[in-house]
């Protein structure tokens, strides 16, 4: 009966519509599942460069307020020593809030490697040879700070601030590299383990 059934032109119909409807609702689920993909890609890239910008912005103005603040210790005739300095503070409470979750955003965007190079926390047994970027600040920051104390020779706080000038320049080159790779790749919604570049771009 049901091999009739089936053989018949109703049932042939039939089957031929149950078999046209699931595989055309298996594509259409399988290209709303794509598209959601794509579209959290899009919001990811997005949200990635809009960190990026943020992060080197708040980077190069603590930079920036640093140096001011050496340029007065240098020429205090023609500058208000105070006034930079408690300007560059500003900067550096924002920075010091936003540490640990920049470096967990950085670990999620470009990998645990960009992330030790932002905030490596072995670098307090480093003393003067940081390899992070925030222990760069750190120790620039000691030596304008020492400047200002009479402790330290301002030129010499000077070619530290230069050796982060160039540091960080080539740290956020490294970043930018390696998410845009990551963005091509389609890899930004996989959470990246890799650990690629570290001696490079520190020993640079």
């Amino acid at each position: 009966m049901m091999a009739d059934f089936l053989n018949s032109p109703f049932g042939l119909l039939l089957v031929g519509f149950l078999l046209t409807t699931g595989v055309g609702t298996y594509f259409q689920v399988s290209a709303s599942k794509r598209q959601a993909k794509r579209q959290l890609q899009i919001e990811r890239y997005a949200e990635g460069t809009k960190f990026l910008n943020d992060l080197s912005e708040l980077a190069g103005t603590r930079f920036f307020g640093l140096q001011r603040w050496l340029w007065a210790i240098k020429n205090p005739s023609s500058n208000d020593i105070g006034d930079e300095r408690n300007s560059y503070f500003e900067c550096v409470r924002l920075w010091n809030q936003r540490t640990w979750a920049n470096r967990a955003t950085l670990r999620l965007l470009v990998g645990e490697a960009q992330a030790e190079l932002f905030l490596d926390y072995g670098d307090d047994e480093r003393g003067d040879q940081p390899r992070s970027l925030h222990y760069l600040f750190h120790r620039a920051h000691q030596s304008v700070l020492d400047a200002e104390r009479g402790l330290f020779e301002p030129d010499k706080a000077q070619v530290i601030l230069d050796d982060l000038s160039r540091r960080w320049s080539q740290y956020f080159d490294g970043a930018t590299s390696h998410f845009l790779r990551r963005a091509v790749s389609l890899q930004l919604l996989e959470v990246p383990d890799d650990k690629p570049g570290l001696s490079s771009v520190v020993d640079s």
